[in-house]
């Protein structure tokens, strides 16, 4: 399992006058990732974003968006090998 919360993202909109957009940026969290009870970390995470954005001049906007996470710096000892990166991939709605 892993979590992060909370996660700041600063995000560049390629297209930001457009009604859908490209845009790409990064940013922290606080995490953790636990793999099957060997590998334990706790502590920063950084991430890089891509997403599109669609329907920005409506009520309800529409995104999907792929985080790829890496565990940087370690709050407590590793317990195990360090871990690698992560990816994930959202779908969401926004007001």
């Amino acid at each position: 399992f892993s979590f992060t919360l909370p996660k700041a993202n600063y995000l560049y909109y390629l297209a930001p006058e457009e009604a859908n957009s490209l845009y790409f940026g990064g940013g922290l969290a606080w995490g953790g990732m636990e793999k099957d009870d060997v590998e334990e970390f706790y502590g920063i995470v950084a991430n890089a974003a891509l997403g599109y954005e669609m329907q920005r001049n409506q009520a309800v906007r529409s995104f999907v968006q792929l985080d790829v996470n890496q565990p940087t710096v370690a709050t407590s000892p590793v317990n195990g090998k360090f871990p690698g990166p992560s990816a994930e991939l959202a779908v969401g709605l926004g007001f």
